[in-house]
């Protein structure tokens, strides 16, 4: 009987990050994004949504749940910021699918999706996820002989959990101005990173609290500005789930 199993590849990791109110320490409450009324058809750049009761920014990553037909989800991303303080047209496009495209599927009338209110850091060229442990030998004494070999018994005592991001600046958006302003300050934010299978959907999830530390702007290269910072892990490793 041949072997069955899943690959997991090196599809594009998602980072999603946001800064945290002043004395707060657990993650944002989700957002519910509604289709109104109107609904939204196939082929379309633009979803009539109800007042969501605060901003989207450009890049938000939203999965809507469908009512009705197949699939019963779908992925978009948003392209332009949606104000504040009001019902009107989000634009999108698919999250897999050619620059421009529009809605794989029909969204009707209540349709929805919940949005984390973290920011999606874009622009990423590597962000490996680090423990960073600290370890230390327990040597044993050995008695009888004055050859014998002693096996030492290595014992973690402590773990830094990080991930290093390394990455393209890019001036719009408020995570930029947050990262520069609040970096390697003593605010909290909360991180959370998505790893995809081989077909595109989510693997495995990492999030927790966490601070923005080592910022840095390397010297441009190829007229290209650099922003390089750490997401360092408060208090525990962060949460670990598998879809």
């Amino acid at each position: 009987m041949p072997l069955k199993y899943s690959k997991v590849i090196g599809r594009p990791t998602g980072l999603y990050l946001a800064l945290l109110a002043a004395g707060t320490d657990t993650a944002p409450a989700d957002v519910t994004v509604t289709v109104d009324a109107a609904g939204a058809t196939a082929g379309a750049n633009l979803i009539p949504i109800t007042d969501p009761g605060t901003a989207i920014p450009k890049n938000t990553v939203l999965t809507f749940t469908r009512a009705a037909g197949s699939p019963a989800t779908m992925i978009v991303v948003v392209t332009a910021d949606f104000p504040s303080g009001g019902s009107g047209d989000l634009a999108v496009e698919m999250y897999e699918g050619e620059d421009g495209a529009g809605l794989d599927y029909a969204l009707a009338s209540g349709d929805a999706a919940a949005w984390d209110q973290l920011y999606t850091v874009v622009g990423t060229e590597d962000a490996p996820y680090n423990l960073n442990p600290q370890t230390q030998d327990l040597n044993p004494t050995v008695y009888g002989a004055t050859s014998g070999i002693s096996v030492s018994t290595p014992i973690v005592q402590s773990v830094a959990p990080s991930i290093d991001r390394s990455g393209l600046f890019l001036a719009s958006g408020q995570l930029t101005q947050d990262i520069m302003q609040f970096g390697d300050t003593n605010r909290n934010w909360w991180a959370k990173q998505v790893i995809p299978d081989a077909a595109g959907a989510i693997y495995a999830t990492r999030e927790g609290l966490c601070r923005v530390t080592n910022v840095s702007e390397p010297k441009p290269a190829g007229d290209l500005i650099r922003l390089n910072y750490s997401i360092r892990f408060v208090n525990a490793k962060p949460a670990l789930t598998f879809a």
